[in-house]
């Protein structure tokens, strides 16, 4: 403003006009409130579904003939190729959420949002699991869908990612936390597949049912768990769900093949033996499966029940799904639990782990024999 000769300039004058809302002074940030402990209990949830995923894939594509069904979340009808994509994504966001929790608003709704998602998905394959249960489709005595212990685990992530906790005071403290939960993850999920996925009948019409042996028959024709696995096969056999059995598992005990003994007990039960087909080439459960899935195609059979002790029956599953059979698994009727059950289903948790991270192991070998046979090539 210039002033004329003659006028002084008041201070009203002098002093800037107010603008509103042009160049007002943001407010400043509400203060971080430092993490809580469960939060690193959120954490090692994200960071275990997240590598859990990924290994669900990874060994998908180790399998070429997998069918398109996944495993734990589960995404169908939605193409294969779509599926990968979606659940690579997520885990990537739960994997980000992980190792680097404190997020911007865009990253934290799009945690967010993948979470809600994964988490309807699985409500809604807990809900058709307790429709097909009402409608006496399936039959479980542990009436507790897999789908609901990922929901607990994606609603557990899904409060953490919602926080807006800051750094946290006790590191090593949450570190421990964190290791803690995926270990504890790392066995409770497994269980959670044999004694949800495995306790659950899905008995159907199909051309044969593989009766697997169990690696522990004296023989004695009258005891024994592969013995009350051949009585259910013969079940359904005389309930016209099946019209053939194959009974598999070549371990040796006391000089006795167990196929031997199951197809005597077969037998006695009323089964024609032209009804029965032996295979002797399985020495454990990945043998077995591999080789009556060679029976099978040669006989063009590509669906059949899966007949087997109920801990087994979530690696059964994967495996033939690797072999690019569709099967529907059984649970032996076991009047009692033996005393070493816990064992069992222990050895199991570490063979599922096995399994889980074989495409991972191959793919080191693989590289690490590149890596030998260059080093050779180079000093020759």
């Amino acid at each position: 403003m210039v002033n004329r000769p003659g006028r002084s300039t008041t201070k009203s004058e002098s002093l800037p006009r107010p603008s509103y809302g042009v160049g007002r002074a943001k407010r400043a940030p509400a203060e971080e409130r430092p993490a809580p402990a469960w939060h690193a209990v959120a954490r090692g949830v994200a960071l275990f579904v997240a590598s859990f995923t990924l290994l669900n894939i990874f060994s998908e594509l180790d399998q070429p003939m997998a069918t398109s069904e996944f495993w734990w979340i589960d995404l169908r009808p939605c193409p294969l190729p779509a599926a990968r994509g979606a659940l690579s994504f997520a885990a990537v966001m739960l994997l980000c959420y992980a190792l680097f929790p404190r997020m911007n608003a865009v990253r934290r709704s799009m945690t967010f949002a993948t979470l809600l998602v994964l988490f309807s998905v699985c409500l809604w394959k807990a809900a058709e699991y307790y429709q097909a249960l009402n409608q006496g489709t399936i039959l479980s005595e542990f009436s507790v869908p897999f789908s609901l212990h990922v929901s607990a685990a994606l609603a557990v992530v899904l409060l953490g990612a919602r926080s807006r906790a800051g750094r946290s005071t006790y590191p090593t403290r949450d570190f421990v936390v964190g290791i803690l939960t995926v270990a504890i993850c790392a066995i409770g999920f497994p269980l959670a597949q044999m004694h949800c996925f495995g306790k659950t009948d899905y008995r159907r019409a199909a051309p044969l049912a593989v009766v697997f042996a169990g690696n522990d028959v004296s023989g004695d024709e009258t005891a024994g768990a592969p013995l009350e696995r051949v009585e259910t096969g013969s079940e359904l056999y005389r309930d016209e769900m099946v019209g053939r059995l194959l009974l598999t598992g070549g371990s040796k005990h006391s000089d006795v093949l167990e196929t031997n003994v199951m197809l005597k007990r077969a037998t006695k039960l009323g089964m024609p033996q032209s009804a029965i087909i032996v295979d002797t080439e399985g020495e454990d459960l990945a043998s077995s499966v591999r080789s009556t899935s060679r029976i099978l195609r040669g006989l063009g059979v590509g669906h059949v029940l899966a007949v087997s002790d109920y801990y087994s029956l979530p690696r059964i599953h994967l495996l033939y799904r690797g072999e690019g059979i569709e099967v529907h698994t059984v649970p032996a009727e076991i009047p009692a639990l033996p005393a070493d059950d816990w064992r069992l289903q222990l050895e199991e948790v570490s063979e599922l782990w096995l399994h889980y991270t074989s495409g991972v192991r191959k793919t080191i070998e693989e590289w690490s024999q590149n890596v030998r046979d260059s080093n050779a090539d180079s000093k020759s």
